[in-house]
């Protein structure tokens, strides 16, 4: 489970975004509440190494998570 605490001050739209090897596999638009917290499953994905990116305004914050 990859879980995502963020506290979107500005109130902006955010967007998650999953990667492998420069390539995207998952997508999605998060709520733009002041306070975001979210879970994911990750157990789908194949084994390896992913880049995930987390967008709001201006803030773009990457991230890079094993998957085993």
């Amino acid at each position: 489970i990859l879980r995502i605490a963020y506290l979107n001050h500005e109130g902006e739209k955010m967007n998650l975004s999953i990667y492998a090897d420069g390539e995207l596999v998952y997508s999605k638009a998060l709520e733009n509440t002041f306070s975001v917290n979210k879970g994911l499953n990750l157990s789908k994905l194949s084994a390896g190494d992913y880049k995930v990116v987390l967008a709001s305004g201006n803030e773009v914050y990457n991230y890079a998570v094993a998957v085993k």
